[in-house]
């Protein structure tokens, strides 16, 4: 089965929807959509970066009821929960 059309068109949603609502988010210092492909499949990941992890879970928080009314069947897509997987302990420019 060739699932690129789906792809494609969740990469169009992804853009125009749920990186938008990242990008309008208060706190958000920057956002990724990444793609790994796999021989069966393709997945997709959203990372962000947040001034504050309150900033992170609010986000999450408004904006998980979207997010379960997206068509998923529609990209055989599977979602997962949102996680926050690293905390920054240092940063700078050199």
């Amino acid at each position: 089965m060739d699932t690129r059309p789906n792809l494609n068109a969740y990469f169009e949603h992804a853009q125009t929807h749920e990186i938008a609502d990242y990008e309008s988010a208060a706190g958000l210092v920057s956002v990724w959509l990444l793609r790994r492909p796999f021989v069966a499949y393709v997945e997709v990941m959203t990372v962000s970066v947040w001034e504050s992890e309150q900033a992170l879970h609010q986000f999450i928080k408004s904006q998980l009821p979207c997010r379960l009314r997206v068509p998923r069947r529609k990209y055989n897509a599977i979602a997962r929960t949102p996680q926050v997987g690293f905390a920054v302990l240092e940063s700078g420019n050199r």
